[in-house]
């Protein structure tokens, strides 16, 4: 059985049952249970080299690590490094940064890329400027954000006045 609706955008799904299956169809084709879900913060996961990252822009930058370690500015690099954030030696909470990069001098950049900033990634992340010190590898350690910027450009609507 065929079914058909005009409009396909976003809508809550109206579900039928399918007299030849038993299935229980929407109008806009899809089969409950099959539906596609959207990530929370609307980013695209994106493969590299066989590993999936939470966003283009973290597979992006792995891309350019990658080119830099055969340019020789970069020795190695991890990703996902747990950090564990204490204050006054009791623990608080755990910190995966993004990127730990080895560069040639043998310090180290602790890089977090960040799309879309929210409180609780706020918090942790003062808390790990505060305490940045007890994760350093080397003195000359740094710590790296890369914010992606949103070039899209929407002009508002002027008010007649």
């Amino acid at each position: 059985m065929v079914y058909y609706q005009k409009y396909k955008g976003s809508h809550l799904h109206k579900w039928f049952v399918d007299a030849n299956t038993g299935d229980k169809v929407c109008l806009c084709g899809v089969t409950k249970g099959n539906e596609v879900k959207r990530a929370k913060y609307h980013n695209h996961s994106q493969t590299y080299n066989g590993i999936t990252y939470h966003s283009k822009l973290e597979a992006n930058y792995a891309a350019e690590l990658d080119y830099r370690i055969r340019a020789g500015d970069v020795k190695s690099w991890e990703r996902q490094v747990k950090l564990d954030l204490r204050i006054n030696g009791k623990h608080i909470t755990n910190y995966f940064i993004d990127f730990v990069v080895k560069l040639k001098d043998c310090s180290y950049q602790f890089t977090e890329i960040k799309g879309m900033v929210l409180g609780e990634w706020l918090l942790k992340f003062k808390i790990l400027e505060a305490t940045f010190d007890d994760h350093k590898r080397t003195p000359d350690d740094v710590l790296l954000i890369i914010k992606e910027v949103n070039t899209t450009f929407r002009p508002k609507k002027l008010i007649n006045s």
